[in-house]
């Protein structure tokens, strides 16, 4: 599961637990993006460490859930396909409709297909992209948490409470370090 992950909330939890439930996944990778190569012009607002260890504070209770660095390691544009071929094992990429609806200007999106096929989690009765067009990918209904990375810098740029949409170590870490 990649993402920015600026910061990582509920719903990217939430999103991980029901994709692993309805699939049967053992694992679930976090994978934070250093730079999105369709947001290349909105960098991150943290840095690639305090986002990793954001997802390390955050996962940390989970056994399940994993992280990989590779891509802030990595540095620079950060593309699906050269991650998911340096992780081992068969993999899912698992994605939410609205990110699905322009998985084909991915780099190699056709291979993504063949070696993660995606699991897309969509809002119960939503129907936005047609998953036929993509072999192998699981379409989930379930119910997604309203939230969203932006929302939440808003509400800490403006002074306004996060409690309940942040893992509480997260918040504690980013009004220790002054972010957002």
């Amino acid at each position: 599961m990649g993402g920015t992950f600026d910061p990582i909330h509920q719903g990217h939890l939430h999103i991980a637990r029901v994709a692993m439930d309805f699939a049967g996944l053992n694992r679930v990778v976090f994978c934070p993006t250093s730079i999105s190569p369709l947001k290349q012009d909105s960098p991150p607002a943290a840095s690639g460490a305090d986002r990793v260890a954001m997802v390390e504070l955050a996962i940390q209770d989970e056994p399940r859930f994993e992280l990989c660095n590779l891509e802030i390691l990595r540095g620079g544009v950060s593309y699906t396909i050269d991650t998911i071929k340096k992780i081992p094992g068969n993999l899912r990429l698992i994605l939410g409709e609205d990110v699905m609806a322009s998985f084909e200007n991915w780099r190699d999106w056709e291979k993504i297909l063949q070696i993660a096929p995606p699991i897309v989690l969509c809002r119960e009765g939503a129907n936005m992209v047609d998953l036929g067009r993509f072999p192998g990918a699981l379409r989930v209904e379930a119910p997604l948490v309203d939230v969203s990375s932006s929302m939440i810098r808003k509400k800490i740029s403006e002074g306004s409470s996060c409690e309940g949409l942040l893992p509480p170590k997260v918040l504690d870490y980013i009004r220790e370090n002054g972010l957002y």
